[in-house]
């Protein structure tokens, strides 16, 4: 539904609530101190996010997969409905969804495919590579930023306020250079960010030298 070029402007905003959750999360934490009331409160806002899941529609391709090529057509004149197009869904010929069954493999085969083209391996090392450091970098500075600030609190909002200036600023950095160059970019400055973060830090086990020193 979105055109290519306005893609990363969605993905970005898609983020950017993802970073403002932290401003709810922290006010949960902040005004409500009982962590059974914390967790009633939650999971009222989470029955009510979810609300709007039963009016979305299912993606065509899932059922493409599982041969239902009516709920498939039903699928896709829920989205046509969101657009200005006139195409006739009742006429459309769905060809893939006589082909899926001769796509379908086992685990087993899907693992094999992966070391017999050595390209697919070499970018399937490269991304779990990135991702596991990726992730651990993530997470881990998210579970410590209620150590870099006196306040908890504003620490965690300081954290929401860093990402989605991350987020704002990823769309026109990866529109510029592209999504490779981009992520070289951001990930040197995230680790410039972790360094420059710890000056006062011990960099040795009974050792006074730092990065400030």
């Amino acid at each position: 539904l979105v055109p290519a070029k306005q893609k990363n402007y969605a993905n970005s905003w898609a983020m950017i609530l993802w970073a403002l959750g932290y401003f709810l999360a922290t006010a949960i934490g902040y005004f409500i101190r009982d962590w059974n009331y914390m967790f009633l409160v939650t999971g009222i806002i989470l029955a009510v996010m979810n609300v709007q899941v039963f009016f979305c529609p299912e993606s065509p391709r899932f059922y493409i997969i599982n041969q239902d090529v009516l709920a498939a057509k039903r699928s896709l004149k829920y989205l046509q409905a969101l657009t200005s197009s006139e195409l006739d869904i009742d006429d459309l010929d769905i060809a893939d969804s006589g082909k899926v069954k001769d796509r379908k493999q086992t685990f087993e085969q899907q693992m094999k495919e992966i070391f017999l083209y050595p390209a697919f391996l070499g970018e399937t090392v490269i991304l779990m590579y990135i991702w596991f450091f990726v992730g651990l970098s993530y997470y881990g500075f998210n579970f410590g930023w209620g150590s870099i600030l006196p306040d908890r609190y504003m620490a965690y909002l300081m954290a929401s306020v860093g990402e989605i200036i991350a987020y704002v600023g990823a769309v026109p950095l990866i529109a510029v250079l592209g999504r490779r160059r981009a992520m070289i970019v951001m990930l040197l400055a995230a680790a410039a960010f972790f360094l420059i973060a710890i000056p006062d830090v011990p960099l040795a086990k009974n050792s006074k030298w730092t990065l400030e020193s």
